[in-house]
């Protein structure tokens, strides 16, 4: 799975357990890291800081691969270190490889983190992540490839 997973990710992805070891761990919100509670034995959690002009917030991917050789996946976005809520009305959409948008989420003043539903994928499917905030917006294209 870790070979897998190693293909899944683009530049930028770091796992979860990595990020709350270094120095940068050590300050994020409490609610980002009680993300590590979502850990199953085969669970994969990447993070991923994505910057808005002057507001960043953590991208968080959990992988779950099932034993229907599905992989669930969960989308989380809290807030960096230095707030303890969401911009508000920043969005967080699943889209199709056609970029057609499947559901989306928007953060309002008090949420400390927006997710997406659990969703599962096939081998081989591809989908988009979406985050926008002020008619900025950051896309990420993941292609499920099993190794």
């Amino acid at each position: 799975m870790n070979e897998w997973f190693e293909g899944f990710l683009q530049a930028g992805w770091q796992t979860l357990e990595s990020l709350l070891s270094n120095e940068f761990g050590e300050n994020l919100n409490l609610n980002f890291k009680d993300a590590s509670n979502l850990q199953q034995e085969e669970t994969i959690e990447a993070v991923k800081q994505v910057i808005f002009e002057n507001q960043s917030v953590m991208l968080l991917l959990v992988l779950l691969p099932e034993s229907n050789e599905q992989v669930s996946i969960r989308i989380r976005v809290y807030p960096d270190s230095k707030q303890n809520c969401l911009p508000e009305n920043l969005k967080l959409a699943i889209l199709t490889d056609s970029e057609e948008t499947l559901r989306v989420v928007s953060a309002r003043p008090i949420d400390n983190f927006i997710q997406l539903p659990r969703f599962q994928c096939n081998p081989q499917e591809s989908f988009i992540i979406q985050l926008s905030l002020n008619g900025m917006c950051f896309k990420e294209s993941f292609y499920l490839s099993p190794r």
